[in-house]
């Protein structure tokens, strides 16, 4: 159930008419070739990094794209210098600023050919994944995976960035796997290992979630969702999460809590418990079937009120993972501290 709250609390930055265009891009399909592209840049030092990304960079400016680069400030820099004064042209954003959620990221790029009509998206990016733990790290490939599909049809050109010699062998393989495109050693080709979207996330849609840890609070779904928002409000800030947070974990929680009441069985419960740095919370459905790998990638339509929650709370929450097991399926969300 997507609420005014919600549609205030995260469609903000655009009218009304740019939430409806948004809606309608998604569905947009052009008759000939598609205007998105998605390359990973891999490089194992500074010249084989910058060469390829001025190159990126400059054709944009030239061409009239609006083009945005989220690199570290070193970086940053450096390209700031190699691209001379086409740096003017180029809005830089930090990492931080850019990766801050996958489904954040995600809707900030289904907006991006909305808020700048009529020209193509241009972006330059490098993940800093030294502090990632290791379902933060899924969860973002996963996003780059999902891309390919969600955002097909749409003047986007995207350049994702992984310098090889601080990434293991199986972050270099996710990366050949989540990206049509490779740019390697100045030279662009099909990624040989590209798997698509529905395929890549397949696997993990049947595969047990860790169990919780710690104390762990428990509300069964009675079909009051006004008593469950109060019950996550209360626990949510006994678990420490700071008040914009806590209203977060409330308007998720009641997305999905509503979903089992309307689309699911009726019957589940909410869990919560406290992470390192997050708080968790788990939504079951005891009937649910969420078996579809693409499920709350992208709007059925952004000013829709029917299949839209996990949409809104995959913008909403710092994580989402989405489960069905034999007793039927599971939705955790993760509320990070700040």
């Amino acid at each position: 159930m997507v609420t005014q709250q919600t549609r205030q609390i995260r469609v903000h930055g655009m009218s009304r008419d740019a939430a409806a265009r948004l809606g309608r891009s998604a569905e947009r399909r052009p008759a000939g070739g598609d205007p998105f592209g998605h390359q990973a840049l891999l490089y194992g030092d500074e010249a084989s990094f910058l060469r390829p990304a001025a190159a990126f960079v400059r054709e944009g400016v030239r061409l009239g794209d609006h083009v945005v680069v989220a690199l570290g400030a070193e970086r940053a820099e450096a390209l700031r210098a190699a691209v001379g004064g086409d740096a003017d042209a180029v809005a830089f954003v930090t990492v931080a600023e850019w990766y801050r959620a996958p489904g954040r990221q995600l809707a900030a790029l289904h907006r991006y050919p909305v808020l700048h009509p009529g020209r193509t998206v241009r972006v330059l990016g490098e993940q800093d994944w030294s502090g990632c733990r290791p379902v933060d790290t899924r969860e973002w490939f996963r996003l780059e995976s999902v891309s390919n599909d969600a955002l097909s049809g749409d003047p986007l050109r995207l350049m994702c960035a992984f310098d090889v010699r601080a990434l293991g062998p199986r972050m270099r393989a996710r990366a050949r796997r989540t990206h049509p495109w490779l740019v390697a050693d100045g030279v662009l080709r099909r990624s040989d290992d590209y798997v698509q979207p529905a395929a890549y996330s397949a696997p993990d849609v049947h595969l047990p979630l860790p169990p919780p840890t710690g104390e762990v609070h428990r509300l069964d779904i009675d079909g009051d969702l006004g008593r469950v928002r109060t019950w996550a409000a209360s626990v949510g800030a006994g678990l420490g999460l700071p008040a914009d947070r806590l209203e977060d974990l409330v308007v998720a929680v009641n997305e999905m809590a509503a979903n089992v009441i309307e689309h699911g069985s009726g019957e589940g419960a909410v869990l919560l418990w406290r992470g390192p740095d997050r708080v968790l919370c788990d939504v079951t459905d005891r009937l649910g079937k969420l078996d579809d790998p693409l499920i709350g990638y992208a709007p059925t339509h952004a000013l829709s009120v029917r299949g839209y929650g996990l949409w809104i709370t995959r913008q909403i929450c710092d994580l989402v993972e989405v489960r069905t097991t034999g007793t039927g399926s599971v939705v955790r969300l993760h509320v990070k501290d700040g």
